[in-house]
């Protein structure tokens, strides 16, 4: 393997030691011929010690509440009477449904109508 196809993914596995056997030898095989290979192993590995050193000074801090889910939160609720099963919502619910067929049956008139005039509507 040449060094550009080595990613920073494989690089960083490496110096973590997540890289199977094989590409692991073939990474220190490749390393000891390749100076470029060779850098960008050394500068990912300062960058991991940086990393886990700043991980070493940044305080912990505690979660501002608990996350975790309790039966409670995720019972279903009760259902409860609503205004919408009263019976003058019923009635609205029929006058909407009345009011919306009324609509429809207008609308489709008009265009039949206008579909039997031979010039369309008269001025």
């Amino acid at each position: 393997m040449s060094h550009k196809e080595w990613s920073e993914a494989d690089i960083f596995a490496y110096l973590d030691g997540g890289l199977s056997a094989a590409k692991r030898a073939a990474l220190e095989s490749q390393c000891s011929h390749d100076a470029k290979l060779r850098q960008r192993v050394k500068q990912a590995g300062q960058v991991l010690n940086v990393t886990q050193d700043l991980m070493q000074v940044v305080p912990l801090r505690e979660s501002p509440r608990n996350y975790l889910l309790t039966p409670e939160m995720v019972a279903e609720p009760v259902k409860r009477q609503t205004r919408a099963s009263s019976p003058s919502m019923l009635w609205m619910r029929l006058a909407t449904a009345a009011t919306a067929a009324a609509f429809v049956i207008t609308m489709g008139l008009n265009l039949m109508v206008r579909g039997m005039l031979p010039y369309g509507p008269l001025p």
